[in-house]
């Protein structure tokens, strides 16, 4: 056996190794090549023993002739016709001389794929003859394969339709064959002396087409005259596809956090890398084709059958559960980040340098869509997640309605300026904010109305910072306004509530924010409402017993009386002499000590009404 592998090795190996022509204009590489073709057809017409039927661990069998062909037949096309194929690539970039033996645009495929199709049927055929559970044939054959074909290929992709098909063929093998091996059950590891047979003698498929894909995405980045983020987009939805297959055979019943995350997190990279085809906004074709890939994600998860278990115990256990299917939430998030990264980024750039921002359309068709598919994925989510007690800051419950208010107010806030439609922007936030803070004040939902008070809020800075033409703190009155009825429905609804807890925020930016305005800037027409607003809120302060607007309002009109009266006393001190001021003083400190235990006792009075104010 040693002589016949030394034999053929000399023989063999050394014209491998060698380009050019024989006599008569017959290129080595041909030659090697039939010569290689043909010691593995001699391999495999000769028969070897055959295994006992029985099932008792086989004794590894020595290396016979079968063996020694197969391998010599294997190594002569790898270094022969492979080796000249990926040099007929090297040539074909960096523009040298063209290789002996071309055939044209198929210079490179028409070696590397003749070399790969010899060395699958070696390595099909040594498989069957592998009797070690070591260095199995299925362990590093079909990689082999694979680095024959391709590899010349992806080394000779340029910006030419040919190099346009050698990477684009490639990667749709590695998807192909990613998705067969995630759709299958994993290949079980072999017992020493153990046969392979079944499903066992799978290859890891997912590994390889991913490798596949991942190498022929990232040449195509590099070389392709594409964007360099397509390719890598293609390839996050081969991953994507993948991860779900793969991902529906390991669906259980199991908490948010546990498995399939930690037992395979390999898909969680397909959505991530759709993210950066996604965020370029380069090109109006963009943002569509990705507003339609979201949809296209949401759609298939929500038209995504039941799990398949691999037994009938895991069906029945999944259907007991609930069904945690994290594929469908893999989908579901997927589709939700590229809304959030596609349309709702170039809604945000839309607004804050656009062309033309004053549009009413501009900022809000790509932001009301991209809002829609995340609601759509909130709502698959909240009826996907059963377990939510087990993760309480994973359910979209308590996170969902605020992003998907969030893809829709920033960009609208960002866009508000002093023109009209930004009068109508904001006012549009605000009553939404204004209907969510009401809504959840009125059904006891307190997480409603903190956000809808938070988008108000936000609102009335965006209305303070437009510039527009209406009075400055006019925002900040109407936002008042808001806390105080929001204050009032509390306060109705738990008898408890200190006034000061439910109406003094309100009280305050409603009566003081005005008051100090009218101060700096005077307008009898602000006075005379906050003069209103101070008398009313003092007038339900006694009536109700309220503490909070009763003392607020009795402040504010006293703040109001000097507003008002001090230019007056300013003039009087200028003519009235000093001592005549002295004497009104000393008559009225006269008055108050002669009715000293009368004002007292009313003072306390006073005082005991408002403190027992509620």
């Amino acid at each position: 056996m040693p002589l016949l592998a030394a034999g053929l090795a000399l023989a063999l190996v050394p014209t491998a190794l060698l380009d050019g022509f024989l006599a008569g204009r017959v290129p080595r590489v041909g030659l090697t090549l039939a010569a290689g073709a043909l010691v593995v057809a001699i391999g495999i017409r000769l028969r070897s023993p055959a295994p006992p039927d029985d099932r008792a661990v086989p004794r590894p069998t020595p290396i016979d002739a079968t063996h020694v062909l197969l391998l010599i037949g294997l190594i002569v096309v790898v270094l022969g016709p492979a080796r000249h194929a990926l040099s007929a690539a090297i040539a074909t970039i960096d523009g040298s001389a063209p290789h002996p033996a071309a055939f044209g645009v198929v210079r490179v495929e028409a070696w590397s794929g003749a070399a790969a199709l010899v060395v699958a049927t070696a390595t099909i055929r040594l498989t069957r003859l592998w009797t070690w559970a070591r260095y199995s044939p299925w362990a590093w054959g079909w990689w082999l394969v694979a680095a024959v074909a391709a590899t010349p290929s992806l080394v000779a992709v340029d910006g030419t339709p040919a190099g346009f098909v050698r990477w684009t063929v490639p990667l749709a093998i590695g998807a192909a064959l990613a998705v067969r091996g995630a759709r299958t059950q994993e290949r079980p590891s072999l017992a020493p002396g153990q046969r392979p047979g079944g499903r066992a003698e799978r290859t890891t498929l997912a590994t390889l087409g991913l490798t596949l894909a991942t190498a022929s995405a990232l040449v195509a980045a590099v070389r392709s005259p594409l964007p360099p983020d397509v390719p890598v987009a293609i390839l996050g939805a081969v991953v994507t596809t993948a991860g779900v297959a793969r991902w529906r055979r390991l669906a259980v019943a199991a908490p948010w956090l546990t498995a399939p995350w930690l037992t395979a997190p390999w898909p969680l990279a397909g959505p991530l890398l759709l993210l950066p085809a996604a965020i370029n906004q380069e090109g109006v074709w963009r943002t569509p084709i990705v507003l339609a890939g979201a949809l296209v994600l949401v759609a298939v998860s929500l038209r995504l059958a039941p799990p398949i278990p691999d037994t009938a115990d895991d069906g029945r256990d999944v259907a007991a559960r609930g069904g945690m299917d994290r594929a469908r939430q893999l989908l579901l998030v997927g589709g939700a980040m590229l809304a959030a990264a596609g349309p709702g980024v170039r809604a945000t750039i839309s607004a804050v340098r656009g062309p033309d921002p004053a549009c009413l359309l501009a900022v809000e068709a790509w932001s009301l869509p991209a809002a829609a598919v995340i609601g759509v994925t909130v709502l698959a989510l909240v009826r996907a997640l059963p377990d939510v007690a087990h993760a309480r800051m994973a359910d979209p419950r308590r996170w969902g309605l605020a992003v998907v208010l969030t893809a829709v107010a920033t960009p609208t806030l960002l866009a508000v300026d002093g023109s009209m439609t930004g009068l109508i922007r904001v006012l549009a936030v605000m009553a939404a904010g204004a209907g969510l803070a009401i809504g959840g004040t009125a059904t006891a939902g307190g997480a409603r109305r903190d956000l809808g008070l938070c988008l108000a809020g936000a609102a009335a800075v965006a209305w303070t910072l437009r510039d527009g033409p209406e009075p400055a703190d006019l925002s900040i009155v109407v936002a008042g306004c808001l806390l105080l009825v929001v204050g009032s429905l509390e306060m109705a609804a738990v008898r408890q509530r200190s006034s000061w807890r439910g109406l003094g925020s309100g009280l305050a930016l409603m009566l003081v924010v005005p008051l100090w305005t009218g101060w700096v800037d005077p307008t009898a027409w602000r006075l005379l409402l906050v003069l209103l607003g101070a008398v009313t809120a003092v007038l339900v302060g006694a009536v109700r017993r309220w503490q909070a607007p009763f003392a607020i309002g009795g402040v504010v009109l006293i703040l109001l009386a000097l507003v008002q009266l001090s230019p007056a006393a300013a003039a009087a001190l200028r003519v009235v002499e000093w001592w005549m001021l002295l004497a009104i003083g000393g008559a009225i400190l006269l008055g108050l000590g002669l009715t000293y235990e009368r004002r007292l006792r009313e003072a306390k009075e006073a005082v005991r009404f408002v403190v027992t104010m509620r």
